[in-house]
Order: structure tokens, then sequence, then C-alpha cells
């Protein structure tokens, strides 16, 4: 497991309230930082292990008994995030399969960005988190990084256009259902970019 990989893992964690599990993860990487150097194919083995090991324990944490309806996703429901959406009419982008940038956003999906940053310019105190996701094809570290790509590429975006970087926090959900199905319907409401008023 890579330094970077376990505190994606412990932020994931720490958002979505499985604060205890964190203790389970240090040890998970204590015992894979302590291994020996000499023996790399043990060490990619166990650390793949640890990863899976640890994706499992996210996945499954203090929910499984709920439905695939009760674990979708939506942001908090805040005063400030009902504003963005009745101001803006939505709160989120939508990518083509397995893309990143703002030149594959349909036309309403620029369009909501440039009325985004209309409103940020006029609501200075304002900050966002942009939230990238994934359907649920790919495996657990593509989709981490694929989401955090579509995050980043809205808030290099924003910036360009005149927001300060200070105002934008990303984070990258991986792969998280926000619409269950397992049709390319559902996959597409799931590749998405989502403004949360922090």
């Amino acid at each position: 497991m890579t330094f970077k990989t376990y505190l994606l893992l412990l932020s994931l964690l720490t958002l979505f309230g499985c604060g205890n599990k964190s203790s389970n993860l240090v040890d998970a990487k204590n015992k894979a930082v302590s291994k020996d150097d000499d023996d790399d194919e043990d060490d990619d083995d166990s650390n793949q292990k640890l990863e899976k090991a640890d994706t499992e324990e996210i996945m499954n944490s203090d929910d499984s008994d709920k439905s695939l309806e009760e674990k979708s996703y939506h942001p908090k429901n805040s005063y400030e995030q009902k504003g963005i959406l009745q101001r803006l009419g939505t709160d989120r982008v939508y990518f083509g399969f397995d893309l990143d940038s703002v030149d594959s956003l349909a036309d309403v999906d620029k369009a909501f960005l440039n009325r985004l940053i209309e409103d940020l310019k006029n609501n200075a105190d304002l900050s966002i988190e942009i939230q990238g996701n994934c359907d649920i094809r790919g495996s657990y570290q593509y989709n981490i990084a694929l989401g955090a790509r579509r995050a980043n590429t809205i808030a290099n975006y924003l910036k360009k256009n005149g927001i300060d970087s200070h105002r934008i926090s990303v984070i990258s959900l991986g792969s998280k259902v926000l619409h269950p199905g397992d049709n390319e319907e559902a996959y597409a409401k799931n590749r998405v970019a989502i403004i949360v008023v922090k």
C-alpha cells in the first residue's frame, strides 16, 4: 500500500464516518511498512491483499443491512446547498465513460460551470468542495484516480476563470453509488463531479 493510498483511504474513512476503522488501517499500514524490502513479490502480494481488505471494510462498514437505495450518496442538505440548487438548477456535471476533461462535457454541463463561476463571484463568502465520482466499472485504484482527475479538472476550470483556489477543495469518491443499477443509464448518472457548498 503506498502512503498516498493510505492517506486517501484514511480520508475516506473519516469523511464517511468510519472513524474507528482507521486504527485497522494504521495497523495494516504498519504491517506493510515493516515488511522487508528485499522480498518485492511478497510485498506486492501483501499490499494488494491489504488494499483489498481495506476496500472491503470501507464498502461493508456499518451499512451492510441497508438496501442499495439507502446506500446511494447525496451531498449534505444544507441551506447553502439548497441555495445553489435553486440558483443553478443542479449541483453536478456529467462525464462520458473514462473521460475527465472539460472539453468532453456536454454543452449543458459547460453552461452550468459558467453559471457556477458567476454565482461564486456574486457570493464571495461561499467555498466549495468538488467531489469526483465514477461508475462501478474499473479497479478501486483506477476509479479513485479518475474521480480525482475529474474533480481537479473542474477545479482548474474554475480557477482559470477567476475563482480563488482557497475557495475550492477536491476529493475523489472513487465509485460511490449515487444511482443504483447495473446498466448504462445508472453508470452515466454515477460519472459526475458534484459541487458541494462548504
